[in-house]
């Protein structure tokens, strides 16, 4: 069976082609709006189409072959929320460096630094990124179909036994 490359933003997925799990429709200005942002500060994306409308949902595809060793895009560290850019944030940076010696580590960290941009709304640098992120959906509202993506069957398991 073939896989597609999924991208949900810059967080690309592989997914087989069978898979039941939906993407939800997008509002294309958005869309343009990101895929401007990414170009504008420095992305090279020229080898795919995103997004592209597959059975399955949103994914990607290559416009031309991509030979070994060829990017199939390119996206410059500045774009990316990591914890250089959350340690220089004007707003939360220096309490991030304090905690993070003692407390924030890894994903906590940039987990805290996201909710901080999420809250900054339009001002955020990442808005156009974060405006095209699908909502979040419980594992406790997925559908039975869903569920059988995951790996982990006591997660699975968890999720099917849940009352709420």
């Amino acid at each position: 069976r073939g896989a597609y490359c999924y991208c949900t933003g810059i967080i690309l997925l592989v997914m087989s082609e069978d898979s039941n799990i939906k993407c939800q429709p997008q509002d294309d200005s958005k869309i343009q709006a990101f895929l401007s942002w990414l170009t504008i500060n420095g992305a090279i994306i020229d080898n795919i189409k995103w997004p592209h409308e597959l059975s399955t949902g949103r994914g990607a595809i290559a416009v031309s072959d991509i030979n070994t060793n060829e990017y199939m895009l390119q996206i410059p560290m500045h774009l990316m929320m990591s914890p250089i850019h959350a340690f220089e944030d004007p707003d939360i940076g220096e309490d991030l460096k304090t905690l993070h010696k003692t407390v924030l580590k890894g994903d906590t960290l940039l987990t805290i630094y996201f909710m901080n941009e999420l809250r900054k709304g339009v001002d955020s640098f990442y808005y156009p990124y974060i405006n095209i992120l699908p909502n979040p959906n419980p594992i406790s509202e997925w559908s039975e179909d869903e569920l059988i993506e995951l790996q982990i069957d006591s997660i699975k398991m968890a999720a099917l036994n849940r009352n709420i």
